[in-house]
């Protein structure tokens, strides 16, 4: 464990309230947590199957119906009476906006980690209307298109269409980790899988041209007004996942001018709290901002083993105090699926990275097996659905 840093000296009964909703990242919060002295983690799921059910990161585990914002609220409220908690964070964007809903009586019970207004919530994690936020601001954006049903019933958007370059990429406007996307090369393709589809509701979908360009990520703690107290900025090493999903093996660096424009953006929009934000640099040195995920990212035990525990800073904010600096060494880091690629690679006598044990998630890993176990296997099942 490390030092409290900014963390009130006193044992801290901290609930994680919304652990199902996103389970990757409740895990990588349990770690970061768990590097906190003091800190004893409390955690509410609507599942028992779950990295933290058997984890030795957290004090207790609570099973409740949350699916309603009723049942949530009596379910956070009879635990934080029961478990004595102290602060109440999330880590996820369901969670996010159902704190930020909620937050007046929430605060009622407990000190509530920042999150930011559900007005803000509801422009930054929509990909259409955080796009079409960034470019009024100026900042650079693929041309987008939104998707309507009126508009394919009547023929609007495939006129429209023909103002995009091709291919171009179909996104869910409230997507994760890259779920649901889909590139498509011609624009009947695109039509005719649109007129198959049972639904389409309004602000549901969104067409993106394509930006070429290398990937680059910026994760960030925002206070109050949005100002960035505490970032991290990564890059993938390899393709071997897939453009739009997650990577496993990446690059922490230090990029003040992706910071830069995630401030811009985020007190624009009044952010506070963590964020992940996607960029694609172009080879003219341009930032094209591709989207906002108004959560932890789900590579935050990368940042933590770079040195930026967004968790504990996190509490830092909660509790009022000034956010102690993170000391940040960039380098590369692999997750426990990069670790598998990389050693698979060289089994198959295939190139491969050379890496080093602590620039991996392995020290995690051994420490806590059963947790990762459970989460690959979770993982796994919910990308077969």
């Amino acid at each position: 464990m490390s030092d409290r840093g900014g963390v009130p000296d006193q044992p801290i009964d901290v609930l994680l309230a919304d652990a199902s909703r996103h389970a990757t990242i409740a895990l990588a919060v349990a770690h970061g947590l768990d590097e906190v002295a003091g800190v004893r983690l409390h955690v509410l799921a609507d599942t028992r199957w779950g990295p933290l059910t058997w984890s030795t990161l957290r004090e207790t585990f609570t099973v409740a119906e949350l699916d309603t914002d009723a049942k949530w609220l009596a379910a956070i409220e009879h635990t934080v009476g029961v478990k004595d908690i102290d602060v109440i964070l999330t880590v996820s964007e369901p969670g996010g906006e159902f704190v930020a809903r909620h937050r007046e009586e929430l605060e009622g019970l407990a000190l509530v980690a920042p999150v930011p207004s559900p007005d803000v919530f509801s422009v930054a994690i929509n990909k259409g209307r955080v796009t079409a936020f960034a470019a009024q601001l100026g900042m650079l954006v693929p041309r987008t298109l939104d998707v309507a049903a009126a508009a394919l019933d009547d023929g609007s958007l495939a006129a429209a269409l023909d103002d995009l370059t091709l291919p171009v990429l179909l996104k869910p406007t409230g997507m994760s980790a890259g779920r649901g996307i889909r590139q498509f090369v011609t624009a009947s393709e695109l039509l005719d899988h649109l007129g198959e589809l049972p639904a389409i509701g309004d602000d549901a979908l969104i067409i993106q041209e394509i930006v070429e360009g290398d990937d680059l990520c910026c994760s960030v703690l925002c206070a109050p007004g949005g100002d960035v107290v505490a970032h991290s900025t990564f890059q993938g090493l390899t393709d071997i996942e897939g453009r739009y999903a997650p990577w496993s093996r990446m690059s922490f660096s230090e990029n003040f001018e992706a910071v830069e424009r995630v401030q811009y953006l985020t007190r624009q929009l009044g952010w506070e709290g963590p964020a992940n934000v996607d960029f694609i640099r172009r080879a003219d040195g341009e930032y094209v901002l591709l989207e906002f995920n108004g959560r932890y990212d789900g590579e935050a035990t990368g940042s933590m083993m770079a040195g930026v525990n967004f968790p504990k800073l996190h509490l830092e904010l909660a509790f009022g105090m000034p956010v102690s600096q993170p000391r940040y060494h960039p380098g590369p880091h692999l997750s426990i699926r990069g670790v598998f690629d990389a050693v698979g690679c060289r089994l198959r006598g295939e190139a491969s990275a050379p890496f080093r044990y602590r620039e991996t998630t392995l020290p995690l890993v051994l420490a806590h097996p059963v947790s990762h176990a459970v989460r690959i296997i979770t993982d796994r099942l919910r990308r077969r659905r």
